[in-house]
């Protein structure tokens, strides 16, 4: 219901799926080489402390129409 009391217009059925629904990304995936498996989400981070410099370094990129020194 919507907050005046109208209800919602009844939503189309969802179209028929047919296949594997997750083929046509698994085969992009395999063809960029990309395996996911169990571990693909896990994390790789122990609880050691940031390296702020490295994190900067890796995210900041000068902008490339940026005045040269």
């Amino acid at each position: 219901m919507r907050p005046d009391g109208r209800p919602f217009p009844a939503a189309p059925l969802a179209l028929p799926r047919t296949g594997t629904p997750l083929a046509p990304v698994t085969e992009r995936l395999g063809q960029e080489g990309v395996a996911i498996d169990s571990q693909a989400t896990a994390p790789g981070w122990r609880g050691e402390r940031v390296d702020i410099g490295w994190a900067v370094g890796l995210l900041w990129r000068p902008r490339s129409d940026a005045p040269q020194d």
